[in-house]
């Protein structure tokens, strides 16, 4: 089995109904994901993930190349990434948050049944409820060959 860093690889852009998919064709190269993320700013704390995957793709704004630059703000902060796998064959892949301040991140990812499974990562989180155990934020994602998928992260911090 291969294991794939998802900043380690490279990708095409495909345009998606108005938000840019990433399609993975090869497990060789460093990237960030930075260009590929869009954010949602959920003012008030209040929706979860079925009311924020209902969302359509203009209330996500692109993240600059250089990451999200926010003022000071109490909002929940929601990002969304469009994955495609290109490759012949289900094949995992790690995301990483090279960040180390982030309290938590939750990772929604989309089950056949309509449902979210939820991953956490974060340095509040408790290793026994982490993927990828250890001090950094990352996730394992297997993605299914020809299989496009969008997830979704809550970040979560205890500053504004």
């Amino acid at each position: 089995m291969k294991v794939g860093i998802i900043l380690l690889f490279v990708f095409q852009v495909l345009n998606s109904q108005g938000q840019d998919t990433l399609s993975l064709n090869s497990l060789d190269t460093t990237i960030s994901l930075n260009p590929y993320l869009s954010y949602y700013l959920d003012e008030d704390k209040s929706k979860g993930i079925g009311s924020i995957a209902n969302l359509s793709s203009g209330y996500f704004i692109p993240l600059d190349a250089r990451g999200l630059r926010l003022p000071k703000t109490e909002s929940q902060i929601w990002l969304k990434l469009n994955l495609k796998n290109e490759l012949p064959e289900k094949e995992e892949f790690i995301i990483e948050f090279i960040d180390p301040s982030l309290y938590v991140i939750d990772l929604y990812r989309p089950q056949s049944d309509g449902l979210y499974k939820v991953f956490t990562s974060g340095t509040h989180a408790s290793q026994d409820k982490k993927a990828v155990k250890g001090n950094k934020n990352n996730f394992i994602l297997k993605l299914d060959p020809d299989k496009e998928v969008s997830i979704f992260l809550k970040i979560h911090s205890t500053s504004n």
